[in-house]
């Protein structure tokens, strides 16, 4: 299952003004519910007893390049809007990791790119100490930021410290793990959003093996047992990935992160064919495969998804 539900819904509230602006007049809000998801139009009098999220609708708007006298959707505005994706366009999750291990500059990268357009930022469980890791999550959730943490560790025990990592660092999603009923236990007792590792995986970096009908099968199994959504390392797959990135995607009625190895803008073309709610580039930003700093890599595949993904970004 994709993740473009939220932002369709939103632009289309905004694409219906549009159409009928004179029905509505300028005090119009809209007003969001990110959980269920639903979009309204609404008054000013019901947005202020509205218990959802408010945004004055002229505030997302800007003048249309085709007509001035004309609105159009904003998406520099609409972005900010917390738990809006650009429709069709998966959610770049920046690891700090190379080689499936955190980096040690973890802190200073981050300083360096934290204006830069990801909403989502993630490290591994190795090998920074944990009141480092603390740290740099905190400072994360400071600027904004949706929290990461990826375990690559297969065992109960392993995944059972991951996720008391995880928590102690108030990170909003846990990545990785193999699946035990007791680690989605505990992230649902403790507001974690919890993403296991599907099918057999061996090493580190990360080697992932298996039937697509057996990842998939192990996939429902996770989510019927409590996971929010799966992990897969698609790329890392000894198989061919495109075609499992694609099945996984269509069988599951839950979020997928595709994670390891997008390296190259043929690569987020598959991404963006395969429509998954996420993905993760680290090591590639590392070694320079999009070109330019750090933060000017994020950057060039934030604006690269957008202009694939949806024709109002371009």
């Amino acid at each position: 299952m994709n993740n473009n539900t939220l932002g369709n819904l939103i632009i289309s509230a905004l694409d219906e003004y549009c159409d009928a602006e004179e029905l509505y007049g300028d005090s119009a809000w809209i007003e969001i519910d990110p959980q269920t998801p639903c979009v309204n139009i609404i008054s000013d009098e019901e947005a202020d007893s509205s218990p959802f999220d408010c945004y004055e609708v002229m505030s997302l708007l800007k003048p249309s390049p085709d007509d001035p006298a004309s609105w159009t959707p904003d998406m520099e505005a609409i972005r900010e809007i917390p738990g809006f994706q650009i429709p069709n366009s998966p959610l770049l999750i920046v690891m700090l990791t190379h080689h499936d291990y955190t980096v040690q500059n973890a802190e200073e990268i981050f300083e360096q790119c934290k204006d830069a357009k990801a909403l989502c930022w993630g490290m591994k469980e190795l090998p920074l100490p944990p009141e480092r890791m603390k740290a740099l999550f905190a400072r994360m959730k400071e600027c904004g930021k949706t929290t990461a943490l990826e375990v690559v560790g297969y065992s109960e025990e392993e995944g059972m410290r991951g996720a008391a990592l995880a928590a102690d660092c108030g990170c909003d999603i846990l990545m990785g793990t193999k699946y035990f009923p007791s680690i989605a236990k505990f992230c649902a007792n403790n507001g974690l959003r919890y993403m296991p590792f599907v099918g057999t995986i061996e090493g580190r970096p990360s080697v992932l093996t298996g039937s697509p009908e057996e990842i998939i099968a192990e996939a429902r199994e996770a989510i019927t047992g409590g996971a929010h959504g799966v992990d897969l390392l698609g790329y890392r797959y000894q198989g061919d990935a495109q075609a499992l990135n694609k099945s996984l995607v269509e069988s599951l009625e839950a979020p997928v992160c595709i994670a390891g190895s997008i390296d190259s803008f043929d690569r987020l073309d598959e991404v963006i064919e395969a429509a998954p709610y996420s993905f993760t580039i680290g090591s590639a930003f590392f070694e320079n495969c999009f070109g330019g700093s750090f933060a000017e890599q994020i950057d060039k595949v934030c604006t690269y998804l957008e202009k694939k993904a949806s024709p109002l970004a371009t």
